[in-house]
């Protein structure tokens, strides 16, 4: 298999895998065949999650900061509807 990601230097790498669980694992499995793309599937995905959770837990204590996130996230929901992204 030829190397798709851990070919790349650190920063495009970054880039590339962003926090999608499937790409990390993929990258992962590039570096250490003897671990499964499944199994570092459920590594990365729990991981990336997991931070999802931390953050968004941070940002709930400060009602302006989560305000701030929602009102954010649903402008960006309504640019993906435009362009096509996302239903």
């Amino acid at each position: 298999m030829a190397k798709k990601y851990t070919a790349m230097n650190a920063g495009a790498m970054l880039e590339a895998l962003a926090d999608d669980g499937m790409k990390w694992a993929e990258a992962f499995h590039e570096q250490f065949p003897a671990v499964s793309v499944e199994d570092a599937f459920g590594w990365f995905a729990n991981a990336i999650e997991n931070t999802w959770d931390v953050r968004c837990s941070r940002l709930s204590k400060d009602e302006g900061e989560w305000l701030y996130f929602q009102e954010r996230m649903e402008s960006l929901r309504l640019l993906w509807r435009e362009i096509g992204v996302a239903s």
